[in-house]
């Protein structure tokens, strides 16, 4: 396990990554990142609270790059620490430094920051583990599943790290406890990925057969759901909020999913023909981005999904002081109340699901 200090990372010497020139490009997020000679990304991160994006990349490099809207970002930063591939990149909970994963160290595919100083890494055996950054060691390990850990899902207020497995279970360990605290039936089917949902209370994994399998906290033996409908495999999940997922597809789509009502809402658009490997959201939720085969990371702007009431709100309490208004003047009320309809039709989540039924 490396950390890769980037205190100065503005004070690097700034030199472009290669951007291939989409056909439709949009104003509002910035051009795809191109690698090239087959340097397939493996995991991305973003800083957690800068717009500076992450990647670890199939040849053991890590690239750094700031991204603008409409621009080709500009990179910071390249190193290369491994000898083989760079399984996961993380950056710290402060964003000074990052948290790289490879292969040939601790057979990791997946890691988790779980605060400042602590680590915690899926790997390809099916262990779980924990380190302290500051002694560079491992505090503990757990091997209960036996096949590969997919992702790491880390609960904090509960002291707990979620972790499914390509053995089809759901294993459940207490960071406190040290130790397993359950671990779900078998569901027949890899399980590739996971999000926590409805204030803590729902667990959702995606699976190898499309399949969404929900739990109910502290129900881990069978599950209490299951949503049916992506065409293949979910390999990646991202929570927009406690009702809603985006989902990366092996078809190459990215779908917006409703959880408890299970609804198919949309699509947020397509990578590709190839499976989408994974996604990561930025800090200030506007933008996702989504990595391939196809040697690039592909920017999208979801701000939209992350407007849902609060126009609303604004639009109903200017609408009320307008009725108050009226007898005073009745033209200037008509006159706000036009201007707070054109600004509720801005590309808020619920406009947006209203078309995709």
């Amino acid at each position: 396990m490396e950390a890769d200090h980037i205190d100065e990372i503005d004070d690097v010497e700034e030199e472009e990554e290669e951007v291939e020139d989409g056909a439709e490009q949009d104003e509002t997020y910035p051009d795809k990142i191109y690698f090239g000679g087959e340097r397939q990304v493996i995991d991305m991160a973003f800083h957690p609270s800068d717009d500076v994006l992450g990647a670890g990349i199939i040849d053991g490099s890590i690239e750094i790059f700031r991204y603008v809207p409409n621009e080709a970002p500009t990179k910071l930063l390249q190193v290369k620490n491994h000898k083989k591939s760079c399984r996961c990149i993380r950056f710290s909970h402060d964003g000074q430094c990052t948290l790289s994963i490879h292969l040939a160290f601790t057979h990791a595919l997946t890691c988790m920051a779980v605060h400042e100083h602590l680590v915690a890494t899926g790997d390809e055996e099916g262990g779980v583990k924990l380190w302290d950054l500051r002694q560079t060691k491992q505090l503990f390990s757990w091997q209960e599943n036996d096949d590969f850990i997919s992702e790491l899902a880390i609960v904090p207020n509960k002291n707990m790290i979620l972790a499914p497995s390509g053995d089809g279970t759901l294993s459940v360990f207490h960071m406190r406890k040290a130790g397993l605290e359950s671990q779900s039936d078998n569901m027949e089917d890899e399980l590739l990925s996971v999000a926590v949902l409805k204030n803590g209370s729902k667990v959702v994994c995606g699976s190898q057969d499309g399949v969404l399998d929900i739990w109910s906290w502290g129900q881990w033996g069978d599950i209490s759901d299951r949503f049916p409908g992506h065409p293949q495999s979910i390999d990646a999940i991202i929570a927009i909020d406690d009702d809603t997922i985006l989902t990366g597809s092996s078809d190459g789509l990215i779908r917006v999913v409703g959880i408890h009502p299970n609804k198919m809402l949309g699509i947020v658009g397509e990578h590709g023909e190839l499976p989408i490997e994974c996604m990561a959201l930025s800090h200030d939720s506007r933008f996702l981005t989504t990595s391939s085969h196809d040697y690039c990371i592909k920017f999208w702007n979801v701000s939209y999904l992350f407007e849902d009431d609060d126009d609303e709100e604004e639009e109903d309490a200017e609408e009320g002081g307008e009725g108050e208004m009226e007898e005073e003047d009745e033209m200037e009320t008509e006159t706000k109340a036009s201007a707070s309809k054109k600004k509720g039709k801005k590309g808020s989540k619920k406009s947006f699901f209203s078309g995709l039924k």
